[in-house]
């Protein structure tokens, strides 16, 4: 009988990627949350997320929670406008889900509130 070496992965990928400007928020304080403008435009970066196999945005599964959400800030009027109803009270709640080709998952979660808004 021949003899057979089984490959084993030794250096399995077991790190999630990580998010590196998730907004940092106390979900209990309102003055953490992000402000939309006065047309309900989040000011904010787009998420950039990055993965020890050299990943970035492009190469990882990232889902957004509501979907659709969108944030563009060189044209902010192509970002996904809030609803005026989303206050203090009760935030837009955004998730951000990355996946690594691995499998391993990361999440940003933060909350925006409309301030002032107008109607267009």
């Amino acid at each position: 009988m021949p003899f057979r070496l089984k490959y084993l992965n030794f250096f399995s990928d077991v790190t999630p990627p990580t998010f590196t400007n998730c907004p940092v928020q106390d979900p209990a304080d309102p003055n953490t949350w992000v402000l939309a403008d006065p047309y309900g435009h989040p000011n904010m970066s787009v998420i950039q997320v990055t993965d020890n196999s050299g990943a970035t945005n492009e190469g990882l599964n990232i889902t957004v929670s509501p979907p659709g959400f969108t944030i563009d800030p060189v044209d902010p009027e192509k970002s996904t406008p809030i609803d005026a109803k989303y206050t203090k009270k009760d935030p837009l709640v955004v998730t951000y889900t990355a996946t690594d080709l691995e499998g391993n998952t990361a999440q940003c979660t933060f909350r925006v509130r409309a301030k002032g808004m107008n109607k267009c």
